[in-house]
């Protein structure tokens, strides 16, 4: 799903614009952007190890005159560019800095790739499901699902297997996303939604105060309950290009609540890079 998104959304914005990649990794998103059409890319990786790497890869697929790397943090540098792109996101949507990267990008204008994020809450009555829904994953082989050059594909897998065994590979992670993604195909497992709110929109291609996002459940709507679950949900869009959390790989923030005496409210801290609750 991130893929999907992430392509759909250079080929809608890329065609003849200089692009910035910010957090290039392996480069995936500045070769995707090339493949879209971009006159340029600007591919920004602070990491040495991964610069190093992005740059062997770019320069394998004989694209050095196509994407330019950079080693530095994005927030210290003035790049300018018709598109920003970020895959900055994580389980707690924010905790990557995309909050941070997207201002610093919006000074220097230019179109931010998510374009923005719609987030609600639903509040569930709790079930053991919530609790035991962890899973194995075994990312051993690079799989991205979507038309790219199957060189850099080649590349990945070769240099990462012959560092890594599969047995190193494997992580446990909140997998609700694949849990409410899953859902409709079961039969003997219920889940009961208490409440649902109206999302909030964080628009990235404005500026925003990483430290008023907050989602508020009203007392009155949940005072009866007891035993509940409290989920997070996104969507990511790019105009009519849409990525939802059930079809990534990201967890959900959740939140076990035995009984609240006022309104709940979730509020990112960017402090600690994650949300916190109050009731």
């Amino acid at each position: 799903g991130r893929n999907v998104f992430y392509k759909a959304a250079l080929e809608l914005a890329a065609p003849g614009k200089v692009v910035c990649d910010i957090g290039a990794g392996t480069g995936f998103l500045s070769v995707l952007a090339v493949q879209a059409g971009a006159k340029h890319v600007i591919a920004v990786e602070q990491n040495l190890e991964r610069y190093q790497y992005a740059k062997s890869i770019v320069e394998q697929l004989g694209l050095s005159d196509r994407i330019e790397l950079i080693l530095g943090n994005f927030l210290d540098l003035d790049i300018r560019a018709d598109v920003y792109v970020s895959e900055t996101i994580n389980t707690q949507i924010f905790g990557e800095d995309i909050i941070k990267l997207s201002n610093h990008a919006h000074r220097h204008g230019g179109k931010f790739i998510p374009g923005q994020f719609k987030i609600h809450a639903e509040v569930y009555q709790m079930h053991p499901i919530f609790v035991v829904d962890q899973s194995g994953s075994e990312a051993f082989e690079y799989q991205p699902d979507v038309d790219i050059d199957p060189a850099f594909a080649s590349i990945i897998n070769q240099d990462f297997q012959q560092q890594h065994s599969q047995a190193d590979t494997r992580y446990q992670a909140n997998q609700l996303n694949r849990l409410f993604k899953m859902l409709p195909e079961f039969t003997d497992l219920k889940l009961t939604k208490w409440h649902e709110t109206v999302p909030i929109t964080v628009d990235l291609n404005q500026f925003n105060d990483e430290a008023d996002i907050s989602i508020v459940i009203p007392y009155q709507e949940i005072k009866r309950f007891r035993n509940m679950c409290v989920v997070l949900f996104w969507q990511a869009e790019y105009n009519t290009v849409t990525m939802n959390s059930n079809d990534v790989w990201f967890g959900n923030v959740n939140k076990q609540i035995a009984q609240a005496n006022q309104d709940i409210v979730f509020r990112y801290d960017p402090q600690i890079r994650n949300w916190r609750l109050t009731y």
